[in-house]
């Protein structure tokens, strides 16, 4: 890499990582405002609210265009399925941005907004969250078949829960704004400071979400715990263990009732200020998860020599953290205004698809760069075990892939011997390709096939 080269990307490196922590800051304030509004009567929907909504959702259309543009994915690595992934990320992308400039709009003229737009933008980002991260999920299990791995079974079940925290967020949202919410919501029709008594059907969806949304984080917690167990040998076992331990307990505190029975006298004295400390400070355990999901694929990007893994793992990081942080519709059930929390929730999608194009764009680039391989299996260093493994696996996938190609063509020749013996020297010319060593096994299988089954048909 050029010195020119190297500027250029440690700018862009820079630039996305500043804008990511603006995202991060632009979400937290849009979703603390619904969530604190509860304690203090609501929301005004005054000029300012209106004019502070403008500016998350100006960060919101400013911030994507960043990150797409950050993540574009070299042509030799795109394939039908990410072709469309990418197309359709950016269309939906520029949809939603329509969306929240129509509710602005309405704001400014008629002083309401549909209530159908808060359905709509949860329904486009948690399909496109499922859709990506059911991909991911296909993939990890199809990797898990050909090479028995606990990293690859344990970020499979991670991603598969995921997406079905999605399908429970559709539904949680969906029941919760056609029963009891207002066709237009304006001022006077604000939910926030509303809560009412939750009928049988409500709790079994609110349970049903609790329930997956525990799954889902401990399941990606226990994955990142994977992913850096190489740690625990660095800084001692209970060092380790106490770190990656404190954003778990710190999820799992706000779903017992311990600590407010701890802090009564002060909820007693002034009820207000606790009930927004209090939010204030659980509001941040799925951002703090998300930090540590992050950081894993970050730390893994550091050992590695190769720019283009380096970025696609970043990208991974970067997704995980905008995820957990962005996942929060359920501000959007108190039906504000102005509807603060539509355009964190315009963050879903666009996270499930760099988690996606992070993860398989590096097993692609691994599979394809023998030198790559080679460094991967001359080091000891665990924390790349996740990457030598879906790199190779996705390498023997297309080895038997391009193999079923071959043998097709081969069954359907004549018995041709110049035909035969071209297909095979091709064989032969795609297997110098291939980092032999790594991949013996399968292809003493592939040529063992190629060249027998042939003769004995013929024999027959």
């Amino acid at each position: 890499m050029s010195h020119q080269e190297a500027i250029s990307t440690n700018f862009r490196t820079k630039t996305i990582f500043l804008t990511v922590c603006i995202i991060i800051a632009s979400i937290l304030i849009d979703t603390s405002i619904v969530k604190t509004s509860v304690y203090v009567g609501g929301l005004q929907g005054s000029t300012a609210d209106v004019l502070l909504f403008t500016t998350i959702t100006l960060i919101y259309a400013i911030g994507q265009y960043v990150i797409l543009k950050f993540t574009i994915v070299k042509e030799h690595f795109r394939t039908r399925g990410m072709i469309i992934a990418s197309k359709s990320v950016i269309i939906l992308q520029y949809v939603l941005i329509a969306i929240l400039l129509v509710t602005i709009a309405q704001m400014i003229l008629t002083s309401s907004y549909s209530s159908i737009i808060l359905k709509i933008v949860t329904w486009i980002n948690y399909s496109m969250s499922i859709i990506f991260l059911g991909m991911l999920a296909k993939k990890f299990f199809s990797w898990y078949s050909i090479r028995r791995s606990a990293i690859l079974i344990t970020y499979a079940i991670a991603m598969l829960f995921l997406c079905m925290y999605g399908i429970v967020s559709i539904i949680d949202m969906s029941y919760g704004l056609t029963h009891g919410s207002p066709t237009n919501v304006g001022v006077t029709k604000s939910g926030v400071a509303l809560i009412d008594a939750p009928s049988y059907i409500s709790s079994m969806v609110n349970s049903a979400y609790f329930i997956i949304s525990l799954l889902a984080f401990i399941s990606t917690w226990f994955a990142t715990v994977l992913l850096l167990k190489h740690y625990s040998n660095k800084i001692g076992k209970v060092k380790y263990w106490i770190l990656v331990s404190i954003p778990l307990a710190y999820f799992l505190t706000q779903f017992q009732t311990i600590l407010i029975f701890l802090f009564t006298p002060i909820r007693l004295t002034d009820p207000i200020l606790f009930g927004i400390t209090y939010t204030l400070v659980f509001s941040a355990s799925k951002p703090i998860g998300g930090i540590l999901f992050g950081i894993s694929f970050w730390i893994v990007s550091r050992g590695l020599n190769n720019r283009e893994v380096k970025k696609y793992m970043i990208i991974s990081g970067y997704g995980l953290l905008l995820l957990f942080t962005a996942a929060q519709h359920q501000v959007l059930l108190l039906n504000p205004y102005p509807p603060f929390g539509l355009p964190t929730i315009c963050y879903v999608g666009l996270a499930s698809y760099l988690i996606l194009v992070g993860i398989y764009s590096s097993a692609l680039s691994v599979a394809r760069d023998s030198a790559l391989r080679k460094e991967f299996y001359n080091t000891a260093r665990s924390q790349l075990d996740l990457l030598k493994t879906i790199g190779v696996t996705e390498m023997e996938k297309q080895l038997i892939k391009t193999y079923k190609s071959v043998n097709k063509r081969t069954r359907s020749l004549d018995d041709n011997r110049f035909e035969k013996d071209d297909m095979r020297e091709a064989l032969h010319g795609m297997v110098d390709e291939m980092d032999k060593e790594q991949v013996r096994e399968i292809l003493h299988d592939v040529l063992t096939e190629l060249y027998t089954k042939p003769r004995s048909k013929s024999q027959s």
